[in-house]
C-alpha cells in the first residue's frame, strides 16, 4: 500500500527546497531514523506528526504549509512577546480559545498555541477523511442491499 500523502509530499518538497540532505534531516531529528527516512523517501511510509513537529521546529518550517499547503514554506520572524501572550482563537469551527504558553523542554521551546492549532488542523483533516469513508460505507451498504434483493427475486427464463 502506498503511504505517500500530501504531508509527506510537502515534507520532502521542503527538504529539497532547503537543499538539505536526507542524512542531515534524520541525523538532526531524534524522532526520525535513517531507515524511516529512506522509507518515507521511497513512499513506503508517510511522515509522522512527531517527525513533522520536530522538523518544523528544527528548520523553522511553517507547519501550516505542510499540513494545508497554505502560507509560506518557512516561518516568518516571531511576533513580539506582547502579541504572543494574548488570548487567541483558532480558525476551527468550534473556536477553542488558547493562550500561548511557552514551555522549555530539554532546552527547546515548545509553543503550545501553535501545537494546538496544528493538532486541530490534523483532527479536522482526519474528520473529513472519516466522513468520506462513512459515505463510502453507506453507498456499499445500499449496493449490498440491492444485490441481496436481486438474488431473492425468482429468475424468469
Amino acid at each position: 500500500m502506498d503511504a505517500f500523502n500530501v504531508y509527506t509530499s510537502r515534507f520532502l518538497e521542503v527538504i529539497d527546497s532547503l537543499k538539505i540532505s536526507d542524512y542531515q534531516v534524520w541525523n538532526n531529528l531524534e524522532s526520525l531514523s535513517k531507515g524511516t527516512m529512506s522509507k518515507i523517501r521511497c513512499g513506503r511510509v508517510g511522515v509522522s506528526m512527531n517527525v513533522l513537529y520536530e522538523f518544523c521546529n528544527k528548520y523553522n518550517v511553517n507547519a501550516n504549509y505542510i499540513l494545508t499547503g497554505e502560507g509560506e514554506m518557512l516561518k516568518s520572524e516571531p511576533a513580539s512577546s506582547d502579541s504572543e501572550s494574548k488570548t487567541n482563537k483558532t480558525s476551527a469551527p468550534h473556536q477553542i480559545e488558547t493562550k500561548n504558553i511557552n514551555i522549555d523542554l530539554h532546552g527547546e521551546q515548545i509553543d503550545s498555541k501553535r501545537t494546538i492549532e496544528v493538532l486541530i488542523k490534523v483532527i479536522e483533516t482526519y474528520q473529513t477523511r472519516m466522513d468520506d469513508l462513512l459515505n463510502v460505507i453507506e453507498v456499499l451498504k445500499n449496493e449490498n442491499t440491492e444485490l441481496k434483493e436481486q438474488l431473492q427475486k425468482p429468475n424468469v427464463s
